[in-house]
This record gives structure tokens, C-alpha cells and sequence, in this order.
């Protein structure tokens, strides 16, 4: 409401009225630079002597960072990086996956730990399952939702 007083076409005279009246009031206190800015430069120089700004603001030695050496820090952590998705990228299979094989005239009758009748494999076979697959069906009965 302050702002918009002023600017109401009504108040724009008792506005500048004011205004006027307000800047040709002569200040209460007017200050002696001439005499006041030495002693307080005075002051400064001699009598004041700051102590806590001593231990704070002493010169400090800079740290030079070497860029080679940095650099180097760079490129190792990049190579590690790039080796670890590498990695992890050719065992995604052992990882995501059990996998169950069979030799030459072998043949294996597994039971599933996700509770499925049991599996035969014949020689020379593979069979994957996922386990975290099965957690999260199990997860999914026991909350009440439709699985995948």
C-alpha cells in the first residue's frame, strides 16, 4: 500500500509536498572531516593493534598443484573406470544368471529354488535361471502384485 500511494494520481501533490519539505531540512549533525579523519587514521595506526587477526590472517605458503601430477591422477582413475565396465560387461552373465550345464552322457534332474517341478538337462546342455528374478516374484506374492 506504501508503494502504490505515491502513484495514485489523488496523493501525487501531498507526495512531492513531503518529498520537498523532507529534503530541504537541514541535517541534525554534520560531521568535521578535517579534524576527525586524521586522529581516526592516528588511531589506526598506532593504538590499535588487532590480536586475533594476527593468528587468522597470517601469510600463508601457497599450494602449488603440479597439472602433471594431477593429470596422471586423471588417467588412472579413467583407465580403472574404463577396465571395470569392460569387466563387467564380458561376466554380466555370471553375474545376472546361474547357469547349470551338463557333460557327454550325463543328464541332470535339478529342482528349482523358485519352487518349478524339476528340470531335466540332457548331456550337453545348459539351462540359466535368474535369481533376482525369483526375488522379486517373491516379493511381489507377498505385497499382493502380479509379477512379470
Amino acid at each position: 500500500m506504501i508503494y502504490e500511494w505515491p502513484h495514485k494520481e489523488h496523493n501525487q501533490e501531498q507526495y512531492y509536498t513531503w518529498l520537498d519539505k523532507w529534503e530541504n531540512v537541514p541535517p541534525q549533525y554534520i560531521p568535521e572531516f578535517k579534524e576527525s579523519r586524521p586522529r581516526y587514521l592516528h588511531y589506526m595506526r598506532e593504538s590499535y593493534q588487532p590480536t586475533y587477526l594476527v593468528a587468522c590472517c597470517a601469510p600463508r605458503k601457497p599450494i602449488k598443484i603440479d597439472p602433471i601430477i594431477s593429470r596422471n591422477w586423471l588417467l588412472a582413475a579413467s583407465t580403472v573406470f574404463f577396465l571395470l565396465r569392460i569387466f563387467g560387461w564380458l561376466g554380466k552373465d555370471s553375474i545376472l544368471y546361474i547357469t547349470y550345464r551338463t557333460n557327454n552322457n550325463e543328464i541332470k534332474k535339478i529342482q528349482l529354488s523358485d519352487g518349478n517341478p524339476t528340470l531335466v538337462i540332457r548331456q550337453n546342455g545348459e539351462a540359466w535361471q535368474q535369481p533376482f528374478a525369483i526375488v522379486y516374484e517373491s516379493f511381489a506374492k507377498d505385497k499382493g502384485v502380479n509379477a512379470l
